[in-house]
């Protein structure tokens, strides 16, 4: 990705105000990797086979290297936290490259409902702006430059009217953090030029960046904020903190490190290991069924547990083979 491409054309990543993710690092105090993006979405079945000659060059490749660095430099690293709340695409990729590189995937926000997940958001002290628009009810010119807040009656009224989402998850918008508990040490305000002052009572947004409108369409206009220059505003108490240190990541990524196994070998593994858990526990373990679908091994584990353990449960879990 060139460093003066706003956008790209992605399936699983949001590029616009990818300038400013070189701030986190001062912002968190904690170490932060970055990569360039080099593949693009090449293979966009709903199935990633890490390993096999159709992955090659898919952007997702680009995050494998990336979390591979991460493990190197870091091995208590044991997960992946992910936003993802819809999309099977990207949430099945990042469980894919976790899986090959030994992670657990953390998808907190799964199916939650999005309104709940607006307001959990804007009451967590979550401050975000709408940098990309595209969506009927929404336009550019009018909405981008604010606050997740203070559009929470536009996008309640849209979602009603249009049947749009609430959080964003049908590519309505995008948003970027200029505040949240994690940031530590500062906030970040977006400038539009490297000109203005870092104090605390600066606002959010010092001058407003450039619009660029991408799609003058009169029912659903598209759009995003040209995020080039912006500040960090050291919070009180944030000086005794040090910046993270930012690690760019570069060369291709790692081979995969998991050899493939057939469905039966993966089931058989499954259920003996399940067994094995459950008698632990006093749990007695039923059916245990073993589908392969496009290189991914699916299991579901039907168990049931004495009444002093627990009541019925249900597991499943799914493997890359």
């Amino acid at each position: 990705m060139d460093a003066d491409v706003e956008e790209l054309d992605s399936y699983m990543y949001q590029t616009v105000g990818h300038r400013a993710v070189a701030a986190y690092g001062e912002l968190t105090g904690l170490p932060l990797f970055r990569r360039r993006i080099a593949g693009t979405s090449q293979h966009t079945q709903l199935a990633y086979p890490v390993g096999e000659a159709a992955v090659e060059g898919d952007e997702v490749e680009d995050l494998r290297a990336l979390l591979a660095a991460v493990v190197a430099a870091t091995p208590s690293v044991r997960a992946v936290t992910s936003g993802a709340i819809l999309s099977d695409y990207q949430r099945l990729r990042v469980e894919a490259v976790c899986a090959d590189l030994g992670l657990v995937s953390l998808a907190y926000l799964w199916r939650q409902p999005q309104g709940l997940m607006l307001e959990t958001l804007c009451a967590a002290g979550v401050d975000a702006i709408l940098i990309k628009v595209a969506a009927m009810g929404l336009v550019p010119g009018r909405h981008l430059g604010r606050s997740l807040a203070e559009m929470r009656p536009t996008l309640y009224r849209i979602e009603r009217e249009f049947g749009s989402h609430c959080c964003g998850e049908g590519g309505e918008f995008e948003t970027l953090a200029l505040d949240c508990p994690l940031f530590r040490r500062g906030r970040l305000r977006i400038e539009a030029d490297p000109a203005g002052t870092d104090t605390a009572e600066s606002s959010a947004i010092a001058c407003a960046p450039e619009v660029v409108v991408t799609s003058p369409d009169p029912f659903a206009p598209s759009g995003h904020l040209a995020v080039r220059h912006y500040a960090v505003v050291l919070k009180e108490g944030g000086k005794g903190l040090a910046p993270g240190k930012v690690m760019d990541v570069e060369g291709p990524p790692p081979p995969p490190r998991r050899h493939r196994r057939g469905a039966l070998e993966v089931g058989a593994r499954a259920e003996a290991e399940a067994a094995a858990a459950a008698q632990a526990v006093g749990v007695i373990v039923g059916v245990v069924d073993v589908r392969e679908t496009r290189g991914t091994v699916l299991w579901t584990i039907s168990a049931s547990a004495p009444a002093a353990a627990a009541a019925a449960a249900a597991t499943t879990a799914a493997s890359t083979a």
